[in-house]
């Protein structure tokens, strides 16, 4: 077990992988319907919860249009793995969100953003 050998790295590739979301790069910007108070109400402890789990939630927007269902929208498809944590994340009742890539309509957007759309009917 000298330091330099790769008996170290071996021990780390054993290591359980332990699934966990990047805070320091995720970034996530909360939409509800507009006049909906108990969407409201969602969305502030929504944003709550993901400021506890060390995730940067900026601020909750009240919008006219929102889906009928929750979505995720990502701009890099390598924030997929990040929205997958959110869905499986039981406290945060996003399991029945919708995905949605939105990497080639805005190609310039850097990684780390994800929006979170409460859909009327969540």
């Amino acid at each position: 077990r000298s330091e330099g050998s790769t008996y170290r790295l071996r021990e780390q590739a054993q290591a359980p992988i332990q699934a966990t979301l990047t805070p320091a790069k995720l970034t996530a910007y909360i939409q509800y319907k507009k006049g909906d108070a108990a969407a409201l109400e969602r969305a502030r402890a929504l944003q709550t919860l993901l400021r506890n789990k060390g995730i940067v939630a900026p601020g909750i927007e009240g919008v006219s249009n929102v889906p009928d269902k929750d979505q995720l929208r990502i701009y890099k498809g390598s924030d997929e793995s990040s929205a997958k944590m959110l869905k499986s994340t039981a406290d945060l009742r996003l399991g029945d969100a919708q995905i949605v890539d939105l990497s080639k309509a805005y190609p310039n957007l850097p990684s780390g953003i994800i929006e979170i759309w409460l859909g009327s009917q969540g």
